[in-house]
């Protein structure tokens, strides 16, 4: 939503320059300003444009301005403006970047259906209001090899991957669940992802430690959510270079991850507090008088 608000505001604008209404294009960037909340120095610039044309069509108003000097004068306001239309789509295109979640999703067809689509569907029904800054991209069926290039492209500050989990021989397997037996005996678990026929492929922990490491510190990478039972030791170890990230500590249940995850994104767009939104998360649980309310674990970087 907010990236159609931002190319469409932008489009706006400069149709009205090209329609000779330089105020009016002028007048909405400002509103867009104030809207995106893009900062001072950007509203300074624009009113101060806005003040220049004002002042230009008073002198010509009142005759003591000349037609050729109007006319260069019109023309170099113009191609500021143009100029500033530019800057601008750069800025909003930041903020949205600073505002999105990358939803990644995996469930291999050889693995026990999840309800991924109703997931993603509850939170992209929220973030179509326009009073929502967050936005939303999915990616589904994900591979081990198109992780870094997807990230690459969308380099969003949130990662949210729902699928399934591993666990140990040893664990639990609730039907219904987010969780995988592990084949053999193995360290760490992991998530679940496809190979190129569509079938399970399990990514090593360390793998996306490492992954997740280099986008934090190279490309604003702040939080993580693995929405998959068993999670949280690889949670842990992402937060060793992740600001904020959630794992679940055993199985859960698929209704009761998609009850936790609308929820913590809907108080996370209201008020930017990861801890809030998701104790918030953790209370919509117990509401709904669901023992997965001990599950999720959030793990803060120190």
């Amino acid at each position: 939503m907010i990236q159609q608000m931002a190319e469409t505001r932008n489009n706006q604008i400069r149709a009205l320059v090209e329609r000779g209404k330089t105020l009016q294009a002028i007048e909405l960037a400002l509103q867009t300003v104030e809207e995106f909340q893009l900062g001072e120095e950007t509203r300074s610039e624009w009113s101060l444009i806005k003040s220049r044309l004002e002042e230009l069509k008073k002198r010509d108003r009142l005759g003591i301005i000349s037609h050729s000097e109007m006319t260069t004068s019109q023309n170099l306001i113009t191609y500021s403006v143009l100029q500033m239309a530019t800057q601008l789509q750069k800025e909003l295109d930041k903020e949205q970047r600073l505002n999105r979640i990358l939803f990644l999703a995996a469930n291999p067809m050889d693995t026990p259906p999840l309800q991924l689509k109703e997931e993603y569907a509850r939170l992209e029904e929220y973030f179509k209001r326009k009073d929502v800054k967050l936005g939303i991209v999915p990616e589904w069926s994900i591979a081990p090899d198109q992780l870094i290039h997807i990230i690459l492209e969308h380099r969003p500050r949130i990662i949210h991957f729902s699928g399934h989990g591993i666990a140990g021989r040893n664990q639990l397997k609730p039907e219904g669940s987010r969780v995988l037996m592990e084949r053999e005996e193995r360290s760490g678990g992991g998530i679940v992802m496809c190979d190129a026929s569509g079938r399970q492929k399990i990514v090593k922990p360390e793998a996306i430690e490492k992954l997740f490491k280099q986008f934090a510190e190279h490309f604003g990478l702040e939080v993580v959510v693995l929405n998959a039972c068993h999670t949280a030791t690889q949670a842990k170890a992402i937060n060793k270079h992740v600001d904020y990230v959630i794992g679940m500590n055993a199985a859960i249940q698929d209704d009761d991850a998609i009850a936790f995850s609308s929820t913590f994104y809907a108080a996370l767009a209201r008020k930017d507090n990861v801890p809030m939104a998701f104790e918030l998360a953790l209370l919509q649980l117990e509401l709904n008088d669901s023992s997965g309310s001990l599950i999720p674990e959030l793990y803060i970087k120190e």
